[in-house]
């Protein structure tokens, strides 16, 4: 995506769970890409906290894909509201 934005343009990407937001900022690193900022929340109808969880995903070839899911006993991830 950063890609079709053009040399000027700016791209924005949200990943909530840390597990996913370090393997963007690798993924964004390796490819050489400085027109994106990274945030570490999720966007919402609605602002506050969720508890999330990222993991590997074991069902593709890949090696750097992660699945995010809400969770009761894991990690308070910041949300805040995409307006609507």
């Amino acid at each position: 995506m950063a890609r079709c934005v053009s040399a000027s343009g700016w791209g924005l990407a949200f990943e909530p769970t840390l597990v996913s937001f370090a393997l963007l900022t690798a993924n964004l690193r390796a490819a050489g890409l400085l027109n994106v900022t990274l945030f570490n929340i999720a966007l919402s109808s609605r602002a506050g906290f969720s508890r999330m969880t990222g993991s590997m995903y074991e069902h593709t070839r890949l090696d750097n894909y992660c699945r995010a899911h809400i969770a009761e006993r894991r990690n308070p991830v910041l949300r805040l509201l995409l307006d609507t």
